[in-house]
């Protein structure tokens, strides 16, 4: 497994957000005239927060299905939840706080993994509610909407349904705010009704503004990394073309096919563009190439899919688990059995004959049996090296 190790700067933030969540209770607490004792119940509870949530970060649990790093999701982290906090606590000074616990859960949840934002959005919703007269209807209230916010963060990752997914959601909101003030007053009033629309709607048009919105921009933060990993001046770069030139050249190959490929086939083709340069790394030294690789990785600080699909090189140190991995792994391995064979066979019959060979040989192999790989994206795999690609 590859892990990110925690430095003195995400201590640093660790620290930061344990200083400011007790700053902002404190305040809440002198507002709402509670006692010394509720401020140091707020600081002792944040402190134990955080130290399990370094703990949880220090050891990767909860970022294997996220395209970042551990240091990423602790900048995230650290300045969405300073934000959110401040947020909701000026909600409850001016008495109206409810909807924001859904916006910042949703938020939290689309901007870090779901796990960890979900940890963090507790965590808000526990200092602000601690810093205030405590009411268990609103309570139960105010939980439920993190977990809306939290669903409709993870509806929003795929466009289908997604809609559907929001309406349902936001009626559900209303439903709870309907139960939570009848369990109150055991009546239905006009105001009830009227507030727990207009709860509703606002729900709705935060929902389907903001989080659409951060999704997209996610989108295009881990874009623009694969892209400045593979620029010229990139130091990895630097350092890959004075390792060896003709690697770098290789790299290149292995790089733009796999960019054209995936994107012909609809897998992620910035993923494979990125791991492509460098894949043929694996290779340059030894035994000992792949934990060079990824010691240059960490210290180059390539995206974490890319490290990932790197370490799955030809299936030897780890499987191969993912469509991208196994499209340049087919990729790098054609090209190589082309350098080796001459310029003659990067064209006509004998590119054909190649390309079949290859592909036959490593089906029969077994190396792509857990890669999720389809026999259709194989075949077009092909089909694009013997009709499209140029080399």
């Amino acid at each position: 497994m590859i892990i990110d190790k925690i430095n003195k700067t995400d201590y640093l933030k660790f620290f930061m957000q344990w200083i400011y969540s007790g700053f902002i209770g404190s305040i809440l607490c002198i507002i709402s005239k509670q006692g010394i004792d509720m401020i140091f119940v707020n600081m002792l509870v944040t402190l134990l927060y955080l130290v399990c949530y370094s703990f949880l970060l220090s050891n990767h649990y909860c970022l294997e299905e996220k395209d970042t790093n551990v240091h990423n999701a602790i900048s995230k982290g650290t300045l969405w939840y300073c934000v959110l906090l401040s947020l909701c606590s000026l909600g409850h000074m001016f008495q109206h706080p409810i909807q924001l616990f859904m916006l910042s859960s949703a938020v939290l949840c689309t901007v870090l993994p779901v796990h960890i934002g979900m940890c963090q959005g507790i965590m808000l919703f526990t200092v602000v509610r601690l810093g205030v007269e405590n009411n268990p209807y609103d309570m139960l209230f105010g939980f439920m909407l993190l977990l809306f916010g939290m669903m409709c963060a993870t509806v929003f990752v795929k466009k289908k349904h997604s809609y559907e997914a929001l309406f349902i959601l936001s009626g559900i909101s209303v439903a709870i705010y309907f139960l939570c003030n009848y369990s109150k007053g055991l009546q239905v009033n006009e105001y009830m009704i009227l507030h727990g629309l207009i709860e509703g709607l606002l729900n709705l048009v935060i929902l389907l503004v903001v989080v659409p919105f951060l999704n997209r921009k996610n989108k295009e933060v881990i874009a623009f990394n694969y892209g400045e990993a593979i620029e010229d001046d990139f130091p990895m770069v630097v350092t890959m073309k004075a390792i060896s030139e003709a690697k770098y050249n290789h790299g290149r190959k292995v790089s733009v096919l796999s960019y054209n490929c995936g994107k012909r086939i609809g897998l992620n083709e910035n993923l494979a563009c990125c791991a492509g340069l460098y894949y043929c790394l694996n290779d340059v030294d030894g035994d000992s190439s792949a934990n060079h690789l990824q010691e240059w990785a960490e210290q180059y600080e390539l995206p974490l899919d890319v490290r990932r699909l790197l370490a799955q090189y030809h299936g030897i140190y780890q499987s191969i688990t993912t469509p991208e991995a196994a499209m340049v792994d087919l990729i790098d391995e054609v090209i190589t059995k082309m350098e080796a064979h001459g310029e003659d066979y990067t064209q006509g019959f004998h590119r054909q004959m190649l390309i079949m060979n290859v592909f036959e040989e490593l089906s029969s192999s077994g190396r792509y049996d857990s890669s999720g790989l389809s026999i259709n994206n194989f075949i077009k795999i092909r089909k694009y090296l013997i009709e499209e690609a140029v080399f």
